[in-house]
């Protein structure tokens, strides 16, 4: 009995070591959880950059599709971004049309910059259309944690740092983001166009692009000779009517081309037309056109947009003589002059 006993303790004793010692993995077998994580963990993470992409991706379309001499790569503040240049296709230019495209979008976006900037040399204005950095970051990655915060007893440090804040926040609500960078690269643009014998220059915004053009023309007066905005959008912290409020400082004729599809596009458009009312020169010329009805019985509403800016600049800036001498006539032999008749 003693020996069976024996036995059979023996025997339980083996299989709980069995089931203690980990199985070692078999040759082919798939990596556990544990070889998994580390994996991960040391694999490394990319910081996307998709302004940088769309930018290298235009500057590739273009080089492939040989319009590589368009391209001009200017400085602002030692940071270099991308223009596109398109001279004047006759022969007396009429100046210069500078395109600010919208958020997220580069210089030749198709749903408005690039129509206007292939199709105003045509009509003796040359264009060059700039990069704008993006103000809405798109895929991101966070790089740094925010330390935790906290309350301090000296009431005196709560004071001084709650006045820094309202401060700072007063300071940054009156302003669009990247105004300055903004800012130092059309100063730049502009001073490039001038150097290429611009006499006249007009500023073209789309979307937020405008926002940018009407708040520099707000504080640069005589910076252009001429504003065209384009479906006008915000960017916060502006509001729409604090935006709407720059028009009484522009002292140029401007073009207000917009689609109305909503009721506060259509209040938006309301506060800037009554903010031009009330600029003080009334012989400025402005210019409110609701397209999303005629857009909408076109086929092609880049066409409309053209005819319009053309319009626009050809009636609000000065336009150069470019009246052909009358061909020779060869009068012939027997010639009879037609003012003869009428002394008859």
């Amino acid at each position: 009995m003693i020996s069976l006993s024996s036995n059979l303790l023996a025997a339980e004793d083996s299989q709980t070591n069995k089931a203690a010692t980990p199985a070692s993995p078999q040759k082919g077998a798939p990596p556990t959880q544990n070889s998994t994580n580390n994996t991960t963990t040391d694999t490394k993470r990319v910081i996307p950059t998709p302004q940088v992409n769309r930018i290298k991706a235009l500057e590739n379309r273009l080089k492939q599709n040989q319009q590589s001499h368009q391209i001009n790569i200017l400085n602002a503040d030692n940071t270099p971004f991308l223009t596109l240049y398109r001279e004047s296709q006759t022969r007396d230019t009429e100046g210069c049309v500078i395109l600010l495209p919208s958020d997220n979008e580069h210089p030749d976006w198709p749903t408005v910059i690039a129509p206007l900037r292939n199709a105003l040399p045509q009509y003796s204005w040359c264009t060059i259309s700039m990069e704008i950095p993006d103000i809405t970051p798109r895929a991101n990655a966070i790089t740094t944690f925010p330390e935790p915060s906290f309350p301090t007893t000296s009431s005196s440090t709560s004071n001084t740092a709650t006045d820094n804040n309202s401060s700072e926040n007063t300071k940054n609500s009156t302003e669009l983001p990247n105004q300055k960078v903004v800012f130092d690269r059309l100063q730049a643009v502009i001073t490039e166009a001038k150097q290429k014998g611009a006499k006249q220059i007009v500023l073209v915004g789309y979307g937020t692009g405008a926002a940018y053009a009407m708040t520099y023309l707000a504080t640069n007066p005589q910076a252009a000779n001429a504003l065209a905005i384009i479906n006008v959008d915000t960017a916060k912290p502006i509001t729409d009517y604090q935006l709407a409020q720059q028009i009484r400082q522009i002292n140029v004729p401007i073009l207000d081309y917009y689609y109305g599809q909503s009721m506060a596009l259509k209040r938006f458009a309301l506060w800037r037309k009554q903010s031009a009312n009330k600029r003080s020169d009334n012989s400025l010329n402005y210019v409110q056109m609701d397209a999303f009805a005629e857009t909408q019985r076109s086929m092609d509403g880049r066409l409309i947009l053209i005819q319009y800016v053309r319009g626009f600049l050809k009636q609000n800036t000065q336009q150069k003589e470019q009246l052909k001498p009358l061909p020779d006539y060869d009068k012939g032999l027997f010639y009879k002059d037609p003012s003869d008749d009428e002394t008859e």
